[in-house]
């Protein structure tokens, strides 16, 4: 998996005090149906609903993390991508060996193709409207990219 080392000044600015922190990499899809609802996704058992994509493996690029998640997930390999939505750092930390991380989120505007079922696997799936993305997806996504949805 990628990792990312990012660097923000600390609150003692102008002190040149620079805090690192390191990130894992992961892609997400923004997708939504012919009424503007958004598609997530939920592992079986778990709390949380998320968009469908997910963490960019060592060696692998972009488009095949992408491509790789969404098949994984969906049932779906190749999906039309709009163009890139925005790129976040999520509200959540993520396990990785014995450490916390951060984790940075590339988000893409994307379609399915039409008439498309969707068949990931061990995972739900539901369309949810704006106000219910952003109470099913504020654990994990920052308010002012949900807000701009």
């Amino acid at each position: 998996m990628h990792s990312l080392i990012y660097n923000s000044w600390s609150e003692n600015w102008p002190g040149n005090n620079v805090v690192e922190e390191v990130f894992q990499v992961g892609v997400k899809a923004l997708i939504r149906d012919g009424e503007g609802r958004f598609l997530i996704v939920k592992e079986k058992g778990a709390r949380y609903w998320d968009l469908p994509g997910g963490r960019i493996e060592r060696n692998e690029s972009v488009i095949e993390a992408f491509s790789r998640e969404l098949e994984e997930e969906i049932g779906i390999k190749e999906v039309g991508v709009l163009g890139l939505r925005d790129a976040v750092v999520s509200k959540i930390k993520i396990d990785v060996g014995k450490e916390k991380v951060g984790l940075f989120l590339i988000v893409y505007d994307c379609r399915l193709p039409k008439n498309q079922v969707l068949q990931g696997k061990g995972l739900e799936h539901q369309w949810a409207d704006r106000a219910e993305l952003s109470k099913m997806l504020g654990n994990k996504f920052p308010e002012e990219f949900l807000k701009n949805l």
